[in-house]
Formats: structure tokens, sequence, C-alpha cells
């Protein structure tokens, strides 16, 4: 009989839910995206040693500083949640190999890194529209002038605590992922769902 842990497949946290509904809008597309690696980092941001190991553990992508802010180089991101704080995003094949290097560099330093992965799934909302979808469900201004891309945004999605970080936008067009729990990955999907509904199904 097959070892139940060795044959065990990584799934997005709706990948097996064939109920939920189909969505294909004129102007907005809404997917889940693939299984991510996510690692929270914390340490002291106003410690020189440490956000300059930690730049080094990460290829010397140097941590965001300023509020709400990210730094990102291809597939690898790093979005700021607060002042010790930040949310490592890498591919997930490569994320045990990214840990390690940061534990390797943080080594004596005081810091926490943390795989968090099987914690999130990401939810990606793109198109014309998608500020004024998201605007129904979060209670914080996303007008251009104060949510450009690069930003990260700690807010409810509907009741579904998350993270909006706006990958690409241009005025009302933009393409925002939405972190959010394993656990509230079905209820985030139909919430948007609904709000995006009036921009028309694609037949």
């Amino acid at each position: 009989m097959a070892n139940p842990l060795t044959a065990a497949v990584a799934r997005t946290a709706l990948e097996t839910r064939a109920d939920l509904p189909t969505v294909r809008y004129t102007q907005i597309t809404l997917e889940e995206r693939p299984l991510a690696g996510k690692i929270n980092l914390r340490g002291k941001a106003e410690d020189r040693a440490f956000a300059a190991a930690a730049a080094r553990g990460l290829g010397d992508l140097v941590l965001p500083m300023e509020a709400t802010s990210s730094t990102a180089r291809g597939d690898l991101a790093v979005l700021w949640l607060g002042p010790d704080e930040w949310l490592i995003s890498c591919p997930d094949a490569e994320t045990t190999a990214t840990l390690a290097a940061l534990e390797d560099a943080l080594a004596g330093l005081h810091h926490s890194a943390v795989d968090v992965s099987d914690n999130w799934t990401v939810l990606r909302i793109a198109g014309e529209g998608t500020r004024r979808v998201l605007s129904k469900l979060v209670a914080v201004d996303l007008h251009p002038r104060g949510f450009r891309p690069g930003d990260v945004l700690q807010t409810p999605v509907g009741k579904a605590d998350s993270i909006l970080y706006l990958v690409a936008g241009d005025a009302d067009a933009a393409t925002v992922d939405i972190h959010v729990r394993r656990s509230f990955a079905d209820y985030a999907w139909r919430a948007l769902a609904n709000a995006a509904e009036e921009y028309g199904i694609a037949v």
C-alpha cells in the first residue's frame, strides 16, 4: 500500500472544487494562481545587519522598508506587512532553498523565518473594472493615486482577512493578487465572482 505521506500531492485551495462558478467575464478575469512558496520573515528593520543579511539571503533583493510597499524580481517578491514583518513569495519548488538561504544568511541575528505556504492561496483579479469590483468588498481607498503598482494593503475582502498586492495597473484596469487564507478561499472566490457579475458573462 502506498505511503499516504509520500503519495500526497500539493494542490491549490480551490483546485478540486468543481461546484464553484466558472467565471468568464467580458472585462474581468478571476483565477486562482498556481502554488507558490510563502515565507513569513520577522526581524528589526532598523537593524542594518539584519536588513543586509536578509537581502543576501534573497539574492540581493532588498527588503521593502516603507509601509505598504514591496520589492520584486521575477517570481520572487517581498511584501511589507509591518515595521518588523514581511511576506516572501517565491516559486513553490524553490521554497525550501529560499528558506535555507535566508536562515544561513541570518544565522546569529535575531529573526524568525517560517514556511507558511500551506496557509495561503492567491486569487488574481484583473481587467477593466478591477478597482470598482474590489471597492464593493473592501473599506480602503483603491484610487490610482493611492494604490499604485507594487503597493500592498492588508484589508478584509468581504469578511475574509486578505493581503492585496497590486501587480500592475493603469486607472481602473488593474491586476491584483489577493492573498487569502486557504480556509476562506471558497468564500472569497464567490464574493469576488458576485461583485464582478455586472460586467457580463462572455458566451
